[in-house]
């Protein structure tokens, strides 16, 4: 089943550039190598190797299904439904393919949704939209270097601060990195809980459900691996939160929500909505 938020995983180290591999349910963003900055050092994580630069394709729009939708034209607080989730047992989920690093067994217990950090206004549109073309589109040839460059340089060091963050850390921004398995996401819950705090909870399953993907592909080592493990664990034993997801982002269409336009299109519009979102404006 294909969807408008296989996006995939990212991964920010030293240099950082963008990939990203399309499948089933759950995909990742590799984006290339990031040095974690001063205020990720307490997660210890180790600078992930180089990688070359992958096409980033666009996907298909999501489709509003029907939905426990509230109006909000009137600007009042109208949350819309989000069901309860929990992974299911791995053991349930059948075989792994041979190989393969995952999916494994996931602990509710252990997806906590992770607030962004308060709005910082330290990234002009046009640096935003700078961000995405050094770090994710290939088709303009963006690389290690233009990236490395956007995160080094004084003028911009604050946006990409802003905009990246590392996995463990206290707060996460528009791109959460996991340089463990060189590969990460667009924080789409993330961006919903700016634009839209009063529906937190389908911000926070939208977070849980990229939480469970990474948890369950926990001991895959590479972007490859990962995409695949995840691809599975979108449908177990991470579908519940799949489907909940899904479910709430069609209310927020259908309810016209200020957060509607945080949901993936594609890797650019989706990446750009949260960091604009996040770190740019008022």
């Amino acid at each position: 089943m294909k969807r408008a938020d296989e996006l995939g995983g990212m991964a920010l180290a030293a240099p950082l550039f963008a990939a990203i591999a399309t499948g089933g349910c759950g995909t990742l963003l590799g984006i290339g190598d990031l040095e974690a900055g001063p205020a990720d050092a307490a997660t210890d994580a180790p600078t992930a190797p180089d990688r070359d630069a992958r096409t980033t394709p666009d996907h298909d729009a999501h489709t509003a299904l029907d939905g426990d939708a509230r109006t909000v034209a009137d600007g009042g607080c109208h949350p819309v439904s989000v069901a309860s989730a929990a992974p299911t047992d791995a053991a349930a989920c059948g075989p792994m393919e041979a190989g393969a690093c995952g999916p494994g067994q996931v602990s509710a217990s252990s997806l906590k949704f992770v607030s962004p950090p308060a709005h910082m206004n330290v990234c002009t549109k046009a640096e935003v939209e700078d961000f995405y073309t050094a770090c994710f589109n290939a088709s303009s040839h963006s690389s290690s270097v233009a990236c490395n460059a956007f995160q080094n340089d004084a003028g911009t060091a604050p946006c990409f601060g802003c905009i990246v963050s590392f996995a463990g850390a206290s707060t996460y921004g528009a791109f959460v990195d996991y340089l463990t398995t060189n590969s990460g996401y667009v924080n789409t819950g993330a961006c919903i809980a700016a634009l839209d705090p009063c529906n937190i909870a389908c911000a926070e399953m939208t977070q849980l459900k990229e939480q469970c993907l990474y948890a369950a592909c926990a001991s895959c080592t590479t972007l490859d691996q990962t995409n695949a493990c995840t691809e599975q664990a979108g449908t177990c034993p991470c579908g519940v939160y799949d489907e909940a997801t899904n479910v709430c982002w069609a209310a927020l269409i259908a309810a016209a929500s200020p957060a509607a336009g945080c949901l993936p299109i594609n890797v650019e519009t989706s990446l750009i909505a949260a960091a604009t979102a996040l770190c740019s404006g008022p």
